[in-house]
């Protein structure tokens, strides 16, 4: 199902209804302007040079070379190849720990019969 943004028209317009904007993705934040490339193509570049062993070249330097027309922001343009994949790298690793941390938790407390969060919360008070 699509989002519908509402836009209040001129008076003697009728309201337009337009799709929401798409969901931007997470490693998008690292530039100004991708060009022509998208997320997905930055980080398979970004890998590659990584694996490639070029982890303390400059990533402006390695944004010139691998992604042309595309401009990286400035806190992330005086760093290496290295710190720009361990900081995309790590959110995303502390995201899929707490969604697995979560989903445990509630399996766990549906296997539990009779015990919630509610009933634990009171084991230690007199009755």
């Amino acid at each position: 199902m699509k989002k519908v943004v509402v836009i209040a028209g001129q008076p003697h317009q009728p309201l337009l209804r337009q799709p929401a904007a798409p969901a931007r993705h997470p490693f998008e934040a690292a530039f100004h302007d991708l060009g022509p490339h998208t997320a997905i193509e930055a980080l398979e570049a970004l890998a590659v040079a990584v694996q490639a062993g070029k982890r303390d070249m400059n990533a402006y330097d390695w944004a010139e070379q691998a992604l042309p027309g595309a401009a990286l922001k400035v806190g992330y343009a005086v760093g290496t190849v290295e710190e720009l994949n361990r900081t995309f790298a790590r959110d995303q690793e502390f995201k899929r720990f707490i969604t697995t941390v979560r989903s445990h938790e509630d399996a766990v407390r549906d296997t539990t019969a009779g015990r919630t969060r509610a009933t634990n919360r009171g084991r230690f008070t007199r009755p």
